[in-house]
């Protein structure tokens, strides 16, 4: 029964569109992660190096929730590092929120906070960073040697994808959108990133057809021919009805949480439209059923706002 409703939400070719997408963000990720780490770890060696002072322990239990007033004198030389490596440090506001500034000189992932969106505070591994918090990094901390007109190209597409109130994407985006990362992935490719395994990736996710191999998926019980062809299909179809599901659940899920977590710029009219979709097709309903329940506080403030 689950296969059949994503099944059915996959024969909207703008929603499979969404979710190959967001797709392609995970494998991005994934590809440009380890490059991502050893260089900030390098970065910040470097400033420890330049700046033997820096690599005191601050005993001041500084924060950042004051907006850097209250800050040590070590914490406050290492707010100006952070502004001189920063690629837009007049323009941009740079998110101190998501800093411990008494970390900074011991954890390299504190100081990359720094450059990273609103909401990466709880983000103290590289693992737990998703595609939009390295790329902002990668745009904002010039300590990368990459175009970043390359990445803000990128970035552009994802915040389209991210707050396209019906996720919905028709063909023409989905067509620049590939340029745009395929452009940034051979660029950093040529620096010194090996991403032949990421550029194809994203390739074959333009290709494959979901809807096809998910379909095939409620066509059995129990069909078993002589050579058991038919058995083995439907257990790939299966396997891609079930990763697909998940796939789905985890964008929608960061979805949820994105439009939730800056209440300032809240949009209203997407979390209603979210909530809409979820309680409309039982699996997701289910399975997020737990969030549903807060949309409920949440959707009465955004109304009355």
């Amino acid at each position: 029964m689950a296969h059949q409703q994503l099944a059915n939400r996959l024969n909207n070719s703008g929603y499979k569109n969404w979710l190959k997408a967001g797709q392609c963000l995970l494998v991005l990720a994934g590809g440009i992660a380890p490059y991502i780490d050893h260089e900030i770890r390098s970065f910040h060696e470097y400033v420890l190096d330049q700046n033997t002072q820096l690599q005191r322990r601050c005993h001041s239990g500084c924060s950042s929730k004051g907006k850097l007033l209250f800050l040590c004198p070590l914490c406050s030389e290492w707010s100006k590092v952070i502004l001189r490596y920063h690629r837009q440090p007049n323009v941009s506001t740079v998110n101190w929120d998501n800093c411990s500034p008494a970390l900074w000189s011991q954890d390299h992932w504190e100081l990359a906070k720094a450059y990273m969106p609103k909401g990466a505070y709880k983000k103290s591994a590289l693992h737990q960073c998703d595609a939009s918090a390295l790329l902002n990094l990668l745009n904002f901390c010039n300590w990368f040697r990459v175009d970043p007109q390359l990445v803000r190209e990128v970035i552009c597409c994802r915040n389209e994808l991210m707050h396209s109130g019906e996720m919905c994407m028709d063909d023409g985006w989905m067509e620049r959108y590939r340029g745009a990362l395929l452009r940034l992935l051979r660029h950093l490719h040529h620096q010194v990133v090996p991403l032949d395994e990421a550029v194809q990736q994203i390739e074959e996710i333009f290709t494959v057809d979901w809807s096809t191999c998910i379909t095939g998926s409620d066509q059995m019980d129990g069909a078993d021919d002589d050579n058991g062809l038919q058995v083995d299909s439907v257990s790939q179809s299966d396997t891609m009805a079930l990763s697909v599901s998940q796939l789905e659940a985890e964008l929608l899920g960061e979805r949820l949480r994105e439009l939730l977590q800056d209440t300032e710029t809240q949009d209203a009219e997407c979390l209603l439209r979210l909530r809409e979709f979820l309680q409309a097709n039982t699996d997701l309903r289910e399975r997020f059923s737990l969030e549903l329940q807060a949309f409920r506080p949440q959707e009465a403030a955004a109304m009355s706002s």
